[in-house]
């Protein structure tokens, strides 16, 4: 008997298991801030690629937990400027949160979660 009608022969059946699309996502890259200025209630950020941003980042200020973000928007493709509820100048670093949505790179990538520290 030849086979059953409708029904491939196992030679050329693929293989149900493997699924390389799903087994491999696509890779993003973190996005790295490159340099950050601080003037009265403003903190401007670059970053090292280009980056989107969709409302406002809740990036905290060290020493500062209680002073909101209030407003942000994007200067240029890889610069963003968050200002805050109230003066964060005296500031030497930032906390950024684990995976902020607000902002994000072309490829889906995240600000990197750390402290940033600026250069004195």
């Amino acid at each position: 008997m030849p086979g059953v009608i409708g029904k491939r022969n196992a030679k050329h059946a693929r293989n149900r298991r493997n699924n390389p699309e799903a087994n491999s996502p696509q890779p993003v890259n973190p996005v790295l801030i490159t340099g950050m200025t601080i003037i009265g209630t403003i903190v401007t950020l670059t970053f090292d690629q280009v980056v989107m941003l969709t409302g406002t980042p809740q990036f905290r200020v060290k020493n500062y937990q209680n002073i909101p973000a209030i407003s942000a928007r994007q200067l240029s493709p890889d610069t963003v400027e968050i200002t805050y509820a109230g003066s964060v100048s005296g500031v030497a670093s930032m906390n950024i949160g684990f995976r902020d949505p607000a902002i994000r790179s072309a490829t889906g990538g995240y600000v990197t979660s750390n402290v940033y520290s600026i250069a004195a």
